[in-house]
């Protein structure tokens, strides 16, 4: 099969694509491509079980330019690769990030995946367990953008924007490295379970 690529926009950050192939010469298809990091990007979910022993994890709130510049979004720990070194990347996205100096060794390298359809973009999807580690009173690249965000513990990832988390939380309980039930509290199973009464019941 031929393939041609037309880069049709392009800056520092990404490039616009259009994609000719056999199955669709009349009809371009037009996807994103992150020059900046090469489609390449890192995420992070580390974890921790609290003095309590609750499991949480480190998650962040920043600003989205995308979305909207006034608000502060639930994230991720996310990076481009840099050096075309993803395991080196992670490090240094979590200390940058997330504020915790941790050897490469203790992380988890849970697999790649894709973030789109519409994007020709890697990630490259880790852990890490924090509990015994201490995290830096000071921490960021310097940025403005970084100075406005920060990153916390909590036990719960759902308002969380970034899809690739729900991966690799999925990730987490298929590989044994945490159970769902530390997850799924006991005191919200009842809450689920309702709910899905109530819509098979509205299926039926």
């Amino acid at each position: 099969m031929e393939i041609v690529d037309k880069e049709v926009y392009s800056d520092k950050f990404l490039a616009i694509i259009q994609r000719v192939t056999d199955l669709n010469i009349d009809n371009p298809y037009t996807f994103l491509f992150e020059k900046r990091s090469n489609g390449k990007l890192v995420v992070i979910l580390p974890y921790r079980r609290n003095e309590n022993d609750e499991l949480e994890f480190l998650i962040r709130k920043e600003s989205v330019l995308v979305w909207n510049p006034e608000m502060m979004y639930t994230e991720s720990i996310t990076g481009g690769v840099e050096e075309d070194d993803p395991h080196k990347t992670a490090v240094m996205e979590l200390e940058e990030e997330g504020g915790y100096i941790v050897p490469f060794d203790d992380f988890v390298f849970l697999g790649r995946t894709r973030i789109a359809k519409h994007a020709n973009t890697f990630v490259y999807m880790y852990t890490v367990d924090l509990t015994n580690y201490k995290r830096m009173s000071d921490y960021g690249d310097g940025s403005k953008s970084e100075k406005m965000s920060f990153s916390y513990w909590s036990s719960d990832i759902t308002g969380v924007e970034s899809t690739i988390l729900y991966k690799i939380l999925y990730v987490m309980f298929e590989k044994g490295i945490i159970c769902p039930c530390e997850y799924f509290k006991k005191n919200s199973i009842p809450k689920r379970r309702n709910a899905i009464n109530k819509i098979n019941y509205t299926l039926v």
